[in-house]
């Protein structure tokens, strides 16, 4: 069983924000397609403040990535568990995006 996996540049710059408050500028992303789902964001890790995140021990397996590893992040008092996610050890397919960020809706991702 295959799903078929697309990684292309996204040179737009993007602002990212947790309950109106900004967390992020980023000058670029990825934006991994895999087979009918919406296209995802990932972005560089450092282009956000370290302090906002801490490693979750929360994990999951997906058969077309590989495993994926996650951040709660703590944004102005309030802790967001398991906001953020990376792949360390992508699947080949998904290698482009090594090391970089995705996260789950409680961060807002709009054009700068």
């Amino acid at each position: 069983m295959t799903r078929k996996i697309t990684i292309t540049d996204n040179p737009n710059k993007f602002v990212l924000t947790v309950n109106g408050h900004q967390i992020a500028e980023v000058p670029s992303a990825k934006s991994l397609a895999e087979g009918s789902y919406d296209p995802v964001l990932y972005f560089d890790p450092a282009h956000f403040d370290s302090a906002l995140f801490s490693k979750s021990d929360h994990s999951t397996h997906c058969p077309f990535k590989g495993d994926a590893n996650y951040y709660d992040l703590t944004v102005d008092g309030k802790t967001y568990p398991n906001a953020a996610w990376y792949y360390e050890n992508p699947m080949p397919a998904a290698a482009g995006i090594k090391g970089l960020l995705g996260f789950y809706p409680v961060v807002a991702v709009s054009p700068a």
